[in-house]
């Protein structure tokens, strides 16, 4: 079994995850209809985990905009709680991607990183399903107040947390 594998298999029994094969098999795990894919890095510095969730696309008519959101968002990470907002090039779907620090490698201290990554992603995916559902329609200039509300989750800690957290929809 592969360090990954140890540590994933120690997160998914710390969560009582019920479906531990199949979390082994994909790296896939969903929390509150949001799918995180756990991604294995490995490179000359050693192995690190990367979390990842797609949230859905831009709102075609309100692309400039949005982007523009997202871009702000990302600076010193002032709506990202510590992630990264990026756009897939090919799907236009909108990806948060989480680096998870080596010291966070613990199933407790992964279980609160990944609660904190889930609220940053439900965040961004209900301002996106509101702008699409809205037929958002403005790439011209945004009242300065659309940007001074932007107010996403803290960002992602390594405190202890409840593993029943995870038992969700």
């Amino acid at each position: 079994m592969s360090q990954f594998e140890a540590i994933l298999t120690e997160f998914a029994k710390h969560v009582n995850l019920a479906a531990i094969d199949d979390f082994l098999k994909y790296h896939v795990l969903i929390v509150d209809k949001i799918s995180i894919e756990f991604v294995h890095e490995a490179d000359a510095e050693g192995d690190s985990l990367l979390l990842v969730a797609d949230l859905g696309q831009v709102p075609v008519n309100a692309r400039g905009t949005v982007y523009k959101y997202l871009l702000s968002a990302n600076v010193v990470f002032k709506g990202t709680g510590g992630s990264t907002l990026g756009v897939h090039e090919e799907t236009d779907n909108v990806i948060l991607s989480f680096a998870v620090p080596n010291h966070a490698l613990e199933p407790e201290k992964l279980a609160d990183i990944i609660k904190g990554f889930v609220d940053v992603a439900e965040f961004w995916r209900a301002s996106l399903e509101n702008w699409r559902e809205n037929d958002v329609n403005t790439d011209g200039d945004m009242d300065e107040q659309f940007f001074a509300n932007l107010d996403a989750p803290a960002a992602p800690s390594s405190s202890a947390s409840r593993p029943d957290q995870f038992i969700r929809g």
